[in-house]
């Protein structure tokens, strides 16, 4: 998945330091969040297993910044939560790629990402 415009995707992210109880030993922990899948993401996120589709929290450019500023409020709040939605399917694009496991892995070569067309996947 990439922008149409090919310009960098800034995904939302949560980051803590963890402590652990039992040695007082330190750890930067970091998630992605998610959303909601769009319908082009849904082909992707499909997971059987969930009541419906993900997709990473795509921000726009000119919000990112606003992201990362510390909460001062319930507004500060409101505005961070509708952030939380997904990016306009119209200005995404997908691909399907070689295997990134198994057997057939090609492994950390350029041509991983170049277009792969699978029978059972229609885009």
């Amino acid at each position: 998945m990439y922008k149409k415009d090919h310009s960098p995707i800034i995904l939302a992210g949560l980051f803590n330091e963890w402590v652990n109880p039992e040695t007082s030993g330190k750890m930067n922990t970091f998630s992605i969040v998610t959303t909601t899948g769009n319908q082009l993401l849904a082909k992707i996120h499909n997971n059987p297993k969930l009541k419906e589709a993900r997709m990473p929290v795509i921000l726009h450019d000119e919000l990112a910044d606003k992201w990362l500023t510390k909460l001062e409020g319930d507004k500060d709040q409101k505005f961070i939560e509708e952030l939380i939605q997904a990016y306009p399917q119209e200005k995404l694009e997908a691909h399907t790629v070689s295997k990134l496991r198994g057997k057939e892995y090609m492994g950390n070569v350029p041509g991983i990402s170049e277009p792969v067309k699978y029978a059972e996947l229609v885009f």
